[in-house]
């Protein structure tokens, strides 16, 4: 759909009512504008102030007020609508007075309607326009200042031949410069860092001898406050014949912020990575292809390998052979876990041992949460914990058989000690007899006491099977053996 664009609005004032009627039918013929005739000046100027205008059309002498005077009022009040005068009187002194008070044009009337208002039309049409024009250059001037002021980026020009340097306002406030300060070349250079004049006058030189622009990172010492600046200053030829001015087109970009931006993720990179390879744990960070990326000194201690022959293996290049397998899918399934624990995985050292690690692993994603970039895992040596948990079942187990068959042995002594009283009653010597039994009496005191400490004994046991994981199913099986075994031993 074609917008149409409305017509425009026009004042038009003269104290003659026929002049007005007929320039009416002539401008509204033309089918861009609309027409509001007055001929009081008075009148027109509370209209003004009521309503806008796109211009407006006054005669120079009227009551009250000439059109001059109509027109010095608008421009003091800060009324800057095109302004046409349109009169009889055609001297030139009026034509120049009305010229220097901000008229855009002055026609002078001359009998010949047609022409004299297809100008008219076409002066008010241009005059429009200019404004326009005017209205668009100055609001683009006042965007591109605002977007220098906010981005710190300054344009300049440099005059070869005059050696003259001109700037925009954001420019000359990077350099610490007034607004509206023309500084000469000497005064630019100073600014520049002692260490990076060399760089800044070498890129010049380059320039001017081949056209190529430059682009370069340097630094400067304001010149209000001698503030240390970083800056990326480029620079482009707009005129690069030898035997002509050389004219240079530049801009200054303040990246002081950046600069601090980078140098303290520098030294948060410098930390984090000193962290990581001086840490006393293995530390190794995997790409999402399970692809070794970095491995620290305890991680190559770990494995017996170096990190220049580990960095771009797979993970599972680390694992026993026989394992391998098993123990990727582990690590996969830890990573694809949202509840992170910790995976005991089996490492395969250089030298053929294999070593029991309790790895924690967390996933480092993209900005948008779900797309993976690394995965750091710390891992912990538990090879010797394991060995002696190892040993301490088993020790725990035969404590449980010993006391298994000592709790079969008491049995079995006081089954024969019984015999041995029942027939010792049964002798007819008293004396013996007595002898006899007092003997079976130390005996049993003895068994007692045993009895007593198996007692504690199993207090122990139980107390380790529940602090420190002793198996009891293991325990138990140790414990039917022992009495598979002992009915054949113990018969009486």
């Amino acid at each position: 759909m074609i917008r149409t664009r409305p017509p425009l609005q026009v004042l038009f004032i003269d104290d003659d009512p026929w002049l007005l009627n007929i320039a009416q039918l002539y401008l509204e013929k033309t089918g861009f504008m609309k027409i509001t005739p007055i001929s009081d000046v008075r009148e027109a100027m509370d209209l003004i102030s009521e309503r806008s205008f796109d211009a407006i059309v006054s005669d120079y002498h009227m009551p009250n007020m000439d059109g001059i005077g109509l027109l010095t009022r608008l421009k003091e009040s800060g009324n800057n609508t095109p302004y046409i005068i349109y009169t009889g009187k055609g001297r030139e002194e009026v034509v120049i007075e009305a010229l220097n008070k901000g008229a855009d044009f002055y026609i002078q009337k001359s009998g010949n309607p047609k022409s004299e208002f297809a100008e008219l039309a076409s002066k008010i049409q241009y005059a429009v326009d200019r404004r326009i024009s005017e209205g668009e250059l100055t609001n683009a001037i006042a965007n591109l200042k605002l977007s220098q002021k906010i981005a710190h980026i300054g344009n300049w020009i440099l005059d070869m031949e005059e050696q003259i340097f001109t700037s925009s306002d954001e420019g000359l406030v990077i350099f610490g410069f007034p607004s509206n300060y023309m500084p000469t070349l000497l005064e630019v250079q100073n600014t520049i860092h002692p260490d990076d004049k060399i760089l800044a006058r070498n890129s010049l030189d380059q320039l001017l001898k081949t056209g190529e622009p430059y682009n370069i990172d340097i630094r400067i010492l304001r010149h209000d406050t001698g503030e240390l600046r970083h800056i990326q200053s480029q620079g482009h030829l707009l005129r690069a014949e030898p035997e002509k001015n050389q004219v240079i087109f530049g801009t200054n970009l303040d990246i002081t912020d950046r600069k601090k931006t980078e140098e303290a993720l520098s030294k948060t990179n410098s930390y984090l990575e000193n962290l990581i390879t001086i840490a006393s744990v293995p530390i190794i960070i995997l790409n999402p292809d399970g692809i070794i990326t970095r491995i620290n000194r305890s991680g190559e201690e770990l494995i017996g390998i170096s990190t220049d022959q580990v960095v771009g293996r797979s993970i599972q290049t680390l694992f026993p052979p026989d394992q391998a397998e098993i123990e990727m899918a582990s690590i996969l399934n830890a990573l694809c876990s949202a509840t992170k624990k910790a995976v005991e995985l089996e490492m395969l050292h250089a030298d053929g041992a294999v070593k029991t690690v309790l790895w924690n692993s967390a996933t480092l994603y993209e900005t948008d949460g779900v797309t993976p970039v690394a995965t750091i895992a710390q891992g912990q040596d538990i090879t010797d914990q394991r060995r002696l948990e190892r040993q301490r079942d088993v020790a725990e187990v035969q404590i449980q058989q010993n006391l298994a068959e000592l709790a079969i042995l008491n049995d079995g002594i006081r089954n024969p000690l019984m015999a041995i009283s029942g027939y010792a009653e049964l002798y007819n010597n008293q004396d013996i007899t007595k002898k006899i039994l007092k003997q079976v009496e130390l005996i049993d005191e003895m068994v007692s006491r045993v009895d007593r400490r198996w007692a504690e004994s199993e207090k122990i046991l139980n107390f380790l099977r529940k602090h420190c994981e002793v198996d009891p199913d293991q325990i138990e099986n140790m414990q039917a053996d022992a009495c598979l075994a002992e009915p054949e031993n113990h018969k009486i």
